[in-house]
């Protein structure tokens, strides 16, 4: 069965056809003046978007004014299908415009005698309107059953479009009695997505992660400086707030407790904070809400829309303070989190490039002293030019930052840009982070290992816990950073081991 939007909104329509599952699209004259747009405009706008059909209905009510406007509205787009209602004009219009190769849409279907005369016409779809009649206690799907049987009987081409739908159980029964196509509102759309067993698995994992947070505020608080303290008192009641909301939204009160995982991981952050001081809590803080703006984006998606979406507005906007807060409210910061940013990015880098490098080395020589030189040679040179790369960088963008101030000085405008980073520190920032990431695959080799396997491994470990800190502190999906940096390093070793063996080979290397 295909599925339809009954609607003019072009918002809606490119959303239901982003999801793949949209076939054609429904509108009619009340529909098309909500958008408050030009009619052709608009029409032509939803004809490019729809994959399939799209029925644009008729004012007239006449057999010439029908016919006269539906030839004008098939000019809109091939993917145009003209509605015409079902009365002896509409009929009559039918046929005319079938005759003319324009297909026809007969709409206000309200009985199975309208829907055998309308087929007889030629109606490339007749549309029985189910919740009109189930709103004057007449059951709308018998009349869809009943039309599917007298087409599949009489052998009809006429396709059953069942309209007026007001719930996901019309579109069930619809698919169920056969009918070709449902047209429904957006909102019907939204509801078939939903499953109170998806809303549990959602919910658990959202209140657990919320929590986490509150769990690692609590922490925090205990070995965070003054200032930070003040921050953290100020966000444990709003965090307790969401915890609150959560779980009677998804009637999760019961759950209270986290779960092994998210245990280990609270113990790892707050060893880490209590190793690297009020640093670490500043960087912990900003990327826990990066993470939790994301996930409260997500949920607004899905229960926006829906009878507790001012609740979940009134959360939403709590936690964008609650971010605000964090991100911009602490301004003396000893480490910048863009710096600790840089220095991982390096280390993954420096990571991945000699691990790989390494992997070659291993297949073409056969001595590790030879390993170790040549992996400490690359490493060393690379770190120099990304190194070189970050001071160009650097340099040039404080250059362009002091020629646009002062432009901005000698127009009299205030200047408030912040002190550029020195091109120096950028440099041993990322050289230094690109050469302890070079060294971790070469060290194996040093003490002692005579293959490639331990070097793999070592390197690979570091690789996992590397993205994950990156992922983490950049606010990314840390499994999905995690999967994609394993998957590259892994074609990276693959790649040039084999190199290594072709040109050990083919040049006769033996080192």
């Amino acid at each position: 069965m295909k599925i339809f939007l009954d609607t003019a909104n072009v918002n809606e329509i490119k959303e239901g056809v982003a999801l793949g599952v949209v076939d054609g699209v429904t509108t009619n004259p009340s529909l098309a003046a909500k958008e408050k747009k030009p009619f052709r405009p608009l029409v032509e706008e939803i004809c490019s978007i729809v994959p399939g059909d799209v029925s644009l209905e008729v004012v007239a009510t006449d057999f010439e004014g029908m016919i006269k406007e539906g030839a004008e509205l098939a000019q809109v787009a091939p993917n145009v299908v003209v509605k015409c209602p079902l009365t002896a004009d509409g009929l009559k219009a039918v046929k005319y415009l079938t005759g003319k190769g324009i297909r026809v849409n007969q709409t206000l279907c309200f009985s199975a005698t309208q829907a055998l005369l309308s087929a007889k016409a030629g109606a490339y779809y007749i549309s029985p309107f189910l919740g009109r009649l189930d709103d004057i206690a007449h059951v709308g799907m018998d009349l869809v059953r009943d039309i599917c049987e007298i087409y599949r009987v009489q052998g009809f081409k006429t396709q059953v479009l069942a309209a007026s739908i007001r719930n996901p159980l019309h579109v069930i029964d619809a698919a169920k009695a056969g009918a070709h196509v449902a047209t429904m509102p957006f909102s019907v759309l939204q509801q078939l997505m939903k499953h109170p067993l998806t809303d549990i698995g959602l919910g658990r994992r959202l209140v657990l992660d919320e929590i986490f947070d509150l769990s690692l505020y609590r922490a925090l608080h205990a070995v965070a400086p003054p200032d930070l303290r003040r921050t953290l008192e100020a966000l444990i009641p709003v965090e307790t707030r969401h915890v609150a909301f959560w779980q009677k939204f998804f009637g999760l009160e019961h759950v209270t407790r986290l779960d092994a995982g998210r245990r280990l991981r609270l113990a790892l952050i707050i060893a880490a904070c209590r190793i690297f001081g009020a640093s670490a809590i500043h960087i912990v803080l900003e990327a826990i809400e990066v993470h939790g703006v994301q996930k409260y984006l997500d949920v607004w998606q899905r229960y926006g829309d829906g009878p507790l979406g001012p609740a979940v507005r009134e959360v939403l906007e709590d936690e964008f303070k609650h971010e605000d807060a964090v991100v911009t409210g602490e301004a003396d910061r000893r480490i910048n989190p863009e710096k600790v940013r840089n220095v991982f990015l390096g280390l993954n880098d420096g990571l991945v490039e000699i691990l790989g490098a390494v992997s070659g080395f291993f297949a073409a020589f056969n001595s590790t002293v030879a390993v170790i030189t040549a992996g400490f040679t690359v490493g060393v040179a690379g770190a120099l030019s990304m190194a070189a790369g970050a001071y160009i960088g650097a340099g040039s963008e404080a250059e362009l930052r002091e020629t646009e101030d002062a432009r901005r000085r000698f127009l009299g405008e205030t200047v408030t840009s912040e002190a550029a980073e020195s091109p120096l520190g950028a440099a041993a920032i990322v050289g230094i982070g690109y050469f302890v990431g070079a060294v971790v695959p070469v060290l194996p080799v040093v003490f002692g290992a005579r293959t490639v396997l331990p070097t793999v491994v070592t390197g690979g470990a570091m690789i996992i816990a590397v993205s994950a800190i990156v992922a983490f502190i950049s606010g990314m999906n840390v499994r999905r950073r995690i999967a994609l940096n394993v998957v590259i390093t892994g074609l990276a070793v693959i790649v040039t081991y084999v190199l290594g063996l072709l040109t050990k080979k083919l040049l006769g290397v033996e080192i």
